[in-house]
């Protein structure tokens, strides 16, 4: 039914044609240097406003004026002129046919102040950044990048639609800037997407998320560090019997009854106020509230189904969604289409933008063109009446190229993400908060403070990055019923002890007053370490712990476990010591040992179960009644097991289980005592190491906390710049580098000789020899002086080696000659010296005949590869000429 204005339209296409495209010219950028406000993640403000903490309308008039803009911004062309008027009587007629359906958004007003028509407003750009290729991870970086503001007036469309350029600068923008911002980068990822207008509720239109449920999960790790290895199922048919449950089912039957029915009340209180606000206020404007989001259908990058894309929080939306109450148009890049259908709700609507009896498009594309449906081949049998050629294709008016600047954004403001460097979301059970890269003191980057039903914090988790301390996150959940405040962090692999100790800490926790646990990446360290416990008083003194239990994986000599159990401090026996012996016993300090200690083992295949130890325990070590008692592993179908019981000054009980065993001799029994004593001691020293090491966590990690470091990647080119001391070091070894080469200039020496005689050759600025221009006369001096001087140093050099070539044969002639004389009168001494002194000189004299061939074979070489280069040099093309 608008095909009557196809017949005009078609008339003056011939206009267009010959029309050329309008270069687009640079986008806007800042013309006024502008105070910086170190939370300021954009390049703009005013009176130390951020833009984002501005008003759209404040915006556009305190801060357009302060920046310059291409002439795409501030001007039409023909062509763009022509789209308009072609909107605007498609407009009209859309007026005429149907005066009680809402307006709709074709050309409004940009940041300039110039109509653009709303398709032109969208330029598809593909950045560079893997995270915005996706449209789940675009999507939710657009929400968090973006301020996201409501319309001025609910119920209309806004007057003035913001680039996305200027959109990705201000950082702020309604749900039509936020919405062609996001159709721009969904469309270059290639995405069949659109922007949609239409009407949506009141929480959805106003950003409220204060009613739901938190999306953000908090990751469970408690698995990321198990301490030690799990015990193996016995394969036996005898197992423990379990401990009864001595608490009352019942009791805990009523109570969680209690409880439900407590948090159904406030959630009955809470609906009931609820609902008694709604009809108070009977909100007027349901389903006139003006929204815009994105339409994404299915087929591109694989997409299943057709899904909407809120972008004021980056959620997806299902189609079916009662967060959107009624569609008006939708567009894209390459067209405008408006809803014709009368459906009551979204869910039952049709998304096929073919059918023009349900979508009345604007322009007549390629698509519609040739497709089979009476609504356009009546506007194509239209378009051949009217046109002066056969080809209807070519009197089709297509839509002008987009007048917005290609997006780009800079690795700066991709870190920074967030508007003045964090966002603050809050959810019915939870406040998460965001903030960018390196812009905490103690590098947080997420922090979520879970709440209960009556909105009171019980548990904060804070997520790290980039520290040196590997710090990856901390938990802390208040007290309960079931425990006290625990404390929890968990920690990157790479953890070390003062830059020289791998110490391989992965998770901490500390249940306060009653334990501390530290677990560990435990193949990253040589005593294979996997977990320690040390479990406090019930005074809470956590120096003096009740008992230390550490367990180990992977050793060769197979133990599991090592605890250490100690007396209460006000129950600690005085220790004297008088003898250094026993301060060795002691472990070497006046610290008191432990009342008990225990070492298992895992089962060795190679040694017979009665011979293999499973577990051993000391009772008070380093003193004169402690006891030393061995268990041995179940053999295979047993279910006892051997042990032996040492006492210092006593007989050794022995245990058997097998009733005809004979005991060990005395022999035996004696050395193994003795490296039960040994033993013994190495516990001792182990546990003294252990707490000490454990010490030294505990103050590292307050030192970390007090002077929190950063770490940066080698691929980080914002903060590996390098220092002023790194710039004057390199400048340094440029310049020299530079000497270095002219020293190797064959010509720099003469070309200098010929600037001091002939000045006025040398240019202006430049250093003697660079870039001369020389005629032929001073070429040819140049060259021959050159050539001369490599001349006279290869004779010179024959010469010297020449020179001593004949000092050594007139030294062995003269010898020779005195030989001869003399020869009755020399003795077997003086013959011997005599033969060892020709030979010697023989040899010499072959040398240097040697180096002397070399030398007049190599100097022809060396003379005819300089001429080769003079005649090559371009200082030297005066040659040629």
């Amino acid at each position: 039914f608008f095909s009557g204005q196809y017949v005009f339209w078609a008339q003056v296409r011939k206009v267009v044609c010959n029309l050329n495209p309008r270069e687009q010219g640079m986008s806007r950028s800042s013309s006024v240097a502008m105070e910086w406000n170190a939370r300021n993640t954009t390049e703009l403000d005013d009176d130390g406003m951020a833009p984002y903490d501005m008003t759209k309308s404040n915006r556009l008039q305190k801060l357009v004026k302060k920046m310059e803009w291409a002439p795409s911004y501030t001007s039409n062309t023909p062509k763009e002129d022509l789209c308009l008027e072609y909107v605007e009587h498609f407009r009209s007629q859309y007026v005429q046919l149907f005066p009680t359906r809402p307006q709709l958004m074709l050309s409004p007003d940009n940041e300039c102040g110039v109509k653009k028509f709303i398709c032109t407003f969208v330029r598809p750009t593909e950045l560079p950044h893997g995270e915005l290729y996706d449209y789940n991870t675009c999507a939710t970086f657009i929400a968090h990048y973006i301020t996201y503001e409501e319309l001025e007036d609910p119920e209309k469309l806004p007057p003035v639609v913001v680039s996305p350029t200027t959109t990705l600068a201000w950082q702020a923008g309604d749900c039509f800037d936020m919405s062609l911002l996001l159709l721009s980068l969904l469309l270059g990822d290639g995405y069949d997407a659109y922007c949609v207008i239409g009407y949506a509720s009141h929480e959805v239109t106003t950003n409220n998320q204060s009613g739901r449920i938190c999306p953000e999960t908090v990751p469970d790790e408690s698995g990321d560090a198990k301490s030690g290895k799990q015990e193996k199922e016995r394969t036996t048919k005898y197992h423990l019997r379990k401990r009864p449950d001595l608490q009352s089912k019942f009791q805990i039957t009523l109570e969680e009854k209690k409880r439900l029915e407590r948090e159904e009340a406030a959630k009955g209180d809470e609906e009931q106020g609820d609902q008694g606000d709604k009809e108070a206020e009977q909100d007027e404007l349901h389903g006139k509230r003006v929204h815009c989001w994105i339409l994404v259908q299915a087929g591109k990058r694989d997409i299943p189904n057709n899904f909407f894309i809120e972008p004021s929080t980056g959620d997806v939306v299902p189609i079916d969604s009662t967060a959107y109450l009624g569609i008006e148009s939708l567009f894209n890049d390459t067209n405008y289409w408006v809803n014709m259908q009368e459906t009551p709700s979204i869910s039952e609507m049709a998304f096929d933008l073919k059918d023009a009896g349900k979508w009345e498009y604007i322009f007549l594309t390629d698509t519609e063109e040739g497709e089979d449906i009476p609504e356009a081949q009546d506007r194509k049998h239209l378009e051949n009446l009217t046109s002066d050629h056969g080809e209807s294709g070519d009197q089709i008016l297509d839509l002008p190229a987009s007048w917005v600047k290609r997006l780009s954004m800079t690795r700066q403001q991709y870190e920074n993400r967030y508007p003045g460097l964090c966002k603050n979301i809050d959810y019915r059970d939870a406040k998460v908060e965001f903030f960018s890269a390196y812009s905490e003191p103690d590098l947080k980057v997420k922090r979520m403070t879970l709440l209960d039903e009556f909105e009171q914090p019980y548990e904060v988790h804070t997520f790290f990055a980039y520290r040196t301390d590997k710090l990856r996150r901390r938990s802390e959940y208040n007290e309960t019923d079931t425990h006290s405040r625990i404390q929890c962090e968990w920690f990157d692999e790479g953890r070390k002890r003062e830059q020289t100790v791998l110490e391989a800490l992965s998770h901490y926790i500390l249940e306060v007053g009653k334990k501390m646990e530290m677990r560990f990446y435990w193949k990253a360290r040589l005593d294979g370490l996997a977990k320690r416990v040390e479990i406090f008083h019930e005074s809470g003194d956590t120096t003096n712990p009740k008992k230390v239990m550490e367990f180990f994986e992977g050793r060769e000599d197979r133990l599991i476990y090592r605890s250490a159990t100690y007396d209460p401090p006000g129950n600690t026996p005085a220790v004297t010591i008088s003898t250094p012996t026993e301060k060795v016993n002691r472990g070497g300090d006046d610290k008191p040992n432990p009342k008990k200690m225990t070492e298992k083992f895992d089962r060795n295949p190679d040694v017979p179960a009665d011979q293999d130890v499973a577990k051993r325990t000391f009772y008070s070590p380093g003193t004169q009644e402690g006891l030393i008692r061995i268990i041995y592993h179940y053999a295979d179908g047993k279910i006892t097991r051997p042990s032996r019981t040492y006492s210092k000054g006593n007989p050794v009980t022995i245990e058997h289980v097998d009733p005809y065993a004979k005991d060990p001799k005395s022999a035996v029994l004696s050395e193994e005592m003795r490296l039960l004593f040994i033993k013994e001691k190495e516990c001792i020293a182990f546990i003294k190491d252990s707490e000490k090491e454990a010490k030294e966590i505990l103050q590292q990690r307050a030192k970390e906390e007090q002077e929190v470091g950063s770490v940066t990647t080698i691929y980080d080119t914002l903060r590996n710049k390098p220092k002023e001391d790194e710039q004057a070091e390199l400048r340094r070894k440029q310049e020299e580098q530079q000497r270095t080469q002219k020293k190797k200039d064959y010509l720099a020496p003469y070309l200098e000789q010929l600037m001091r005689t002939h000045p006025s050759k040398m240019p202006f600025g430049k250093q003697p020899g660079a870039e001369m221009k020389l005629s032929k006369e001073d070429a040819t001096n140049v060259k021959e002086a050159c050539l001369k001087a490599l001349k006279d140093r290869l004779i010179q050099r024959a010469h010297i080696m020449q020179n001593r070539l004949d000092e050594e044969k007139e030294k062995l002639a003269r010898k020779q000659s005195n030989f001869q004389k003399n020869q009755e009168q020399i003795d077997n001494a003086n013959h011997d010296e005599y033969i060892l002194f020709c030979e010697n000189a023989m040899w010499r004299i072959h040398i240097l005949e040697k180096r002397l061939e070399r030398h007049q074979d190599q100097a022809l070489h060396k003379y005819a590869e300089l001429d080769s280069k003079l005649r090559n040099d371009p200082r030297l093309a005066a040659l040629k000429s």
